[in-house]
């Protein structure tokens, strides 16, 4: 697995998730820093995917993607 990066990092309506690779199957989880499940889809989708933050409170957010038994974890902070 690449390695993913996310941005803009502050966040603030949207991130960018990079370095997904194309056609790939992934499930795709974000939780904040207390474990709470905020956004969790399995995607399949090539080198960038864009997601809404506008509604996640402001603060740090743990993003997740995980293929079979590889896991790759980033952080971002939500203005």
């Amino acid at each position: 697995m690449r390695s993913i990066e996310v941005y803009p990092n502050p966040a603030g309506d949207q991130i960018k998730v990079t370095s997904i690779p194309f056609n790939e199957n992934y499930l795709l989880e974000i939780r904040n820093v207390y474990g709470k499940d905020i956004f969790n889809r399995r995607v399949i989708h090539g080198d960038q995917l864009i997601l809404d933050t506008s509604s996640y409170m402001p603060g740090v957010y743990i993003l997740k993607v995980t293929k079979g038994a590889k896991s790759e974890y980033t952080q971002f902070i939500k203005r």
